[in-house]
């Protein structure tokens, strides 16, 4: 997302690389970094307690944790680049525990309570099959990749 950013934006950054959204906003908190690409989980408790600011999302659209805010791309950068989760089994799951755990996680979400927890955690459900995942994750991977080899050229 970083190295998308630079590009749109026509700029060089000194990417300094942490191991997870904790240390990235420990960064940003402690004056050690300036500015920072993070997860929304991570980002809340900060923003809310007015210790950092929000300036944009990189979802393709807006998100209600943030009401207001808007997206790099409405800001003349035309970088879009969501967070996505996935449950994720062993290669050669038998079939049928797929589709089972698959209905069991759709009926779950479904349900007003996972979704207040989901949201109470910074999240939303959006479900999809195995199918629609494994469609999602190739989308995903073929935006990313030319990223991927620009950011190993820096």
């Amino acid at each position: 997302a970083g190295v998308a950013l630079e590009r749109a934006a026509d700029v060089r950054f000194a990417f300094v690389h942490f191991n997870g959204g904790a240390p990235v906003a420990a960064a940003l908190l402690g004056g050690n970094v300036e500015a920072g690409v993070n997860g929304i989980q991570t980002t809340i408790p900060q923003e809310r307690a007015g210790a950092l600011r929000v300036l944009a999302t990189m979802g393709d659209g807006h998100t209600s944790f943030f009401p207001g805010l808007r997206t790099l791309r409405e800001q003349g950068f035309d970088v879009v680049s969501p967070s996505s989760f996935a449950v994720m089994g062993p290669a050669g799951m038998p079939p049928e525990i797929v589709g089972a755990l698959s209905a069991a996680i759709r009926t779950a979400i479904a349900t007003e309570e996972i979704t207040r927890r989901l949201g109470e955690l910074a999240l939303s459900a959006n479900y999809l099959d195995p199918a629609g995942t494994a469609a999602l994750w190739a989308d995903i991977e073929t935006r990313q990749r030319p990223l991927i080899n620009l950011a190993r050229q820096s």
